[in-house]
């Protein structure tokens, strides 16, 4: 049977954070609901998957587009070590368009 009340360290095992970023994020009033009896602060794991579900976030559709500039083409072998100053400016160029600044 899991534990209904998680301390500090369990909650932030659970939601992959550190201790101190959870006190931190708390102290903030930016953390999950706390249960305060005395001196002891517990947090409910259903608040715990409520505050996790809220900071999901999509990523971008235009970020994709990124990505794909970045790799090199089909027909294109990749090549090892640093990339030449041609190169560099290249990639740049094709990063800069997909975001659509020209």
């Amino acid at each position: 049977m899991k534990p209904y009340l998680l301390g500090y360290d369990d909650a932030a095992a659970y939601l992959g954070m550190t201790t101190q970023a959870l006190r931190d994020r708390c102290h903030r009033k930016d953390g999950p609901a706390k249960v305060v009896d005395g001196r002891f602060v517990r947090f409910r794991v259903v608040d715990l998957q409520k505050w996790a579900d809220e900071r999901v976030v999509a990523m971008p559709q235009q970020s994709m587009n990124i990505w794909e500039a970045s790799s090199p083409s089909p027909g294109e072998k990749r090549r090892r070590g640093r990339p030449t100053k041609m190169e560099q400016i290249a990639r740049q160029n094709r990063i800069s368009d997909a975001r659509g600044r020209f």
